[in-house]
């Protein structure tokens, strides 16, 4: 039978499409495809995996990694890095609302706040450097506003 550390260090370069030994050891993930291009374009860097669940790209000792949307891709990465061992992780992105219970370093997303019940009707949901200035169209508002819509909010 396979240790969990075996099927990680299988499944990363599997979903990235990048060897362990490419990967920096301080990580940035984001759930914007948008971000990943500026941080392409910004260190010259080549994204690696555009034909995987999730695209990244290395430069200067760090690597952005997309991870897409939904707590369950959160969950996957997060698992999948421990074949690295990443000295830092940073999320960068879109979350859900935040209360006074979290502190620095808890990791959340908005579907997880929206489907676990923690959005109700009345309560204002901010997804900031979307549209115009952030992700043209607004192609990551999808996901949220549609789980809200579900929920007759």
């Amino acid at each position: 039978m396979k240790t969990k550390q075996d099927i990680v260090a299988d499944w990363l370069p599997r979903y990235t499409g990048r060897a362990l030994e490419n990967f920096s050891k301080y990580i940035i993930l984001t759930n914007f495809d948008y971000y990943l291009e500026l941080f392409a374009e910004k260190f010259g860097a080549s994204i690696v995996g555009e034909d995987k669940n999730m695209p990244n790209a290395t430069a200067n000792g760090l690597t952005m990694i997309n991870f897409g949307m939904g707590s369950p891709n959160a969950a996957t990465i997060l698992d999948l890095l421990t074949a690295v061992e990443p000295e830092a992780v940073l999320f960068l992105g879109k979350c859900g609302g935040l209360k006074t219970k979290y502190k620095v370093g808890d990791y959340v997303l908005p579907i997880a706040a929206i489907k676990g019940g923690k959005i109700v009707a009345g309560d204002v949901v901010v997804i900031r450097y979307e549209g115009p200035k952030g992700g043209p169209g607004m192609r990551e508002m999808l996901n949220p506003t549609s789980a809200i819509a579900g929920m007759g909010l």
